[in-house]
């Protein structure tokens, strides 16, 4: 699945046969060592446990795809990619609680999603106030492969034109590990902010690509209705 021959990207919805909504939840292991009571918790174990409020497993049923959703400033954001071909998207939180999510637009210029939905909880991410620069420590959250809750640390590594990736405005390269599955994941900040919204690995370096916290504040503002896409290759 690329989005572009010539760019070398690859998009990151998993392909295989998703979760049922009946399967059993899948439990979080967090691998750190054990916490000691007068030690405060690794910054990543920090992460993960907030993301674990807003940031959803996502199902395309229509197209067979697996992504990742996340809400914030009263909706819900996944990628164009992920949502494509479905009017309906099947969510689920860390924990295995599942609903459903109505595909409410699509940007016409940039790999993102709206939806609309009841989620069991209320919490929502923030957006930060300005895109992270080059050196900025950041985090994934999202399901790589369909699997449990996951976040990977890594560092901005700069921006770059969208253009040559079919996007508009400029894109964040990251050397946060990603994975099928992270398509639509957030990229935080250290304080949970998100900056960023992943898409696709740049199949040349190995490197992640992202939206920043500007482009996703673009389309926040946008308003329209939804656009019938067929599904993603």
């Amino acid at each position: 699945m690329l989005l572009s021959a010539a760019a070398g990207t690859a998009l990151l919805a998993g392909c295989s046969t998703p979760p049922q909504p009946d399967d059993a939840a899948i439990p979080v292991a967090v691998t750190a060592a054990p916490v000691m009571a007068a030690t405060a918790p690794s910054k990543d174990n920090q992460i993960l446990m907030a993301a674990r409020q807003f940031v959803f497993r996502a199902r395309n049923e229509a197209c067979l795809l697996t992504g990742t959703a996340f809400a914030v400033d009263g909706t819900i954001i996944t990628n164009r990619h992920v949502a494509a071909g479905a009017d309906q998207m099947d969510l689920a939180t860390w924990d295995g609680d599942d609903f459903e999510a109505s595909a409410t637009l699509h940007s016409d210029s940039d790999d993102l999603a709206r939806m609309d939905a009841l989620a069991p909880d209320d919490t929502e991410a923030s957006l930060a106030t300005s895109d992270p620069t080059s050196g900025t420590k950041v985090w994934v959250a999202g399901y790589p492969e369909g699997d449990q809750l996951t976040v990977t640390g890594g560092r901005v590594l700069g921006s770059i034109p969208g253009a040559q990736f079919g996007l508009a405005g400029q894109i964040l390269e990251i050397s946060d590990h990603i994975e099928h599955g992270n398509s639509g994941s957030p990229l935080l900040e250290s304080d949970g902010d998100v900056v960023g919204v992943v898409f696709a690995v740049d199949l040349a370096s190995g490197d992640g690509l992202a939206m920043p916290a500007s482009t996703l504040q673009s389309f926040l503002n946008e308003s329209g209705d939804n656009l019938s896409l067929p599904c993603a290759m």
